[in-house]
């Protein structure tokens, strides 16, 4: 009785603990352990309690065999599991119980372990439909949610991420900025040079920009040549220090084909009246002044 209430114990403190983990590698770990501990668990009832027909221990293996298939263990884990609890099994059933005929044991075992195969080949093929479902899934999100050609977030995905940040920043007092940048004069590139030529001087500085911002600041194309940068928990005065930043790194930045090109920005912080339209109203509007003074300059 003991030993059946520590194992029910222990089902209740697997299943709580799951319920916390986060990371896959985790999730697997404990799965893999209970799935190793449980079985063993068993085999020790058996062994030391009760004498039950032996079809019905083999039935019991073979559901415990199932049901190791069914957790979201990886295919392998469960596998190799699988083979040594009917390994075990019936190692422990031939010594323990000596009455039970030789091919009564030799029978059972075969049927486990074609058992074993088709459930670890259906398992299998669940695990790599999902596996495709999940990159499939993945792919068409990147594409709802990526610039084609630069990589980065495009409007739609900035405008989810903007509602986000102002609701949080508004909610706990925190400090939001946003920079909105035009290349200047891009016109004359596309004209000159061509559209490749333009594409690849869109996806340098998309490259450049990418790599001067934190992982936690949003970077999208807002459209054609014009990008935005939402930097959560970032200040005025910090913005524009990076405004400066891109604004100098993309000055000296040289095209092989189109050579130097330059951008005009406009930096603006959440105020408190600030929705997602008027703070990026403000910035287009800086933007545009930083143009009308001669571009190539950060405007705040």
């Amino acid at each position: 009785m003991t030993l059946r209430l520590l194992f029910f114990l222990l089902a209740v403190v697997f299943h709580y603990r799951l319920k916390r983990v986060e990371e896959y590698g985790s999730l697997v770990k404990w799965i893999t352990a209970y799935t190793v501990i449980s079985p063993a668990i068993y085999l020790f009832l058996i062994y030391h309690h009760g004498d039950p027909v032996f079809f019905i221990r083999c039935l019991s293996i073979i559901l415990i065999i199932h049901v190791i298939f069914m957790l979201p263990n990886r295919w392998l884990n469960n596998l190799i599991i699988s083979c040594l609890l009917a390994l075990s099994f019936f190692v422990l059933m031939y010594f323990r119980y000596p009455e039970v005929p030789i091919a009564e044991l030799r029978a059972a075992f075969l049927y486990s372990i074609v058992f074993i195969m088709f459930t670890s080949m259906s398992s299998y093929r669940l695990h790599y439909y999902k596996r495709m479902q999940f990159l499939k899934n993945k792919e068409l999100e990147s594409i709802a949610t990526r610039d084609t050609l630069t990589g980065i977030f495009n409007r739609l995905k900035f405008n989810e991420e903007l509602d986000k940040w102002l609701h949080y920043s508004k909610r706990y007092k925190t400090a939001l900025s946003l920079i909105m940048f035009d290349f200047d004069d891009f016109k004359q590139v596309n004209d000159t040079f061509g559209h490749l030529a333009g594409d690849r001087v869109i996806s340098g500085v998309a490259a450049l920009v990418q790599d001067n911002i934190r992982d936690t600041d949003v970077f999208a194309r807002w459209g054609g040549e014009e990008f935005v940068i939402l930097m959560p928990n970032t200040g005025g005065n910090d913005a524009r220090k990076l405004a400066f930043r891109l604004q100098n790194a993309i000055e000296n930045l040289v095209f092989p084909e189109a050579g130097k090109i330059t951008c005009s920005f406009g930096v603006v912080s959440l105020r408190e009246e600030d929705t997602a339209d008027t703070l990026l109203i403000r910035a287009d509007q800086l933007l545009y002044t930083a143009k009308q003074k001669g571009k190539n300059i950060v405007v705040s």
